[in-house]
């Protein structure tokens, strides 16, 4: 038991089972090319970065009991880190960003704001190993299976999560 969470024997093998599949993968890829150590070993540290934050948001989200303000207030928060960072490498790139990707900025920021944040709040709901491997998985099926995300697909995915709710 970890952070209080009843994890069933089920989503243990689950989450087992998406967990090997990537490795099996990794190792695959790894294996089959030209790759390098190191590009293994920047995949491993990324998904340990994934599984903090995860666990941080998940967590996070339960102590306040309102994953939207919670997860507001981490984006604030790393917009302005962003912004500082942006500004100091290089003055004018906010500036470029705005003027030059004004609608990928404003339409894909409120795309990927909505979608982690329904991630944060369904950790309210489900064990967030559960829930992040769901998301992880999510993810590498859409860009596997070149999935396009349409108003119908949309509809049936926010009906899914009133439904969770």
């Amino acid at each position: 038991m970890f952070f209080e969470e009843n994890i069933y024997s089920h989503e243990v093998v689950g989450i087992f089972l998406i967990s090997l599949s990537l490795i099996i993968y990794g190792l695959k890829q790894f294996l089959s090319r030209d790759s390098s150590v190191k590009g293994f070993s920047l995949a491993i540290i990324t998904g340990c970065f994934i599984a903090s934050y995860s666990i941080v948001d998940g967590y996070g989200a339960r102590v306040t009991q309102n994953p939207i303000f919670f997860y507001s207030t981490m984006t604030l928060i790393n917009g302005l880190i962003f912004y500082f960072y942006a500004k100091w490498k290089d003055r004018d790139i906010i500036k470029r960003i705005f003027i030059s990707g004004k609608r990928s900025f404003f339409i894909g920021g409120t795309a990927s704001y909505a979608a982690y944040g329904i991630v944060v709040w369904a950790c309210l709901f489900l064990p967030i190993a559960v829930v992040s491997s769901i998301r992880e998985t999510s993810i590498l099926l859409g860009f596997f299976l070149k999935e396009k995300i349409n108003l119908i697909k949309s509809f049936l995915i926010v009906g899914l999560f009133l439904r969770v709710g």
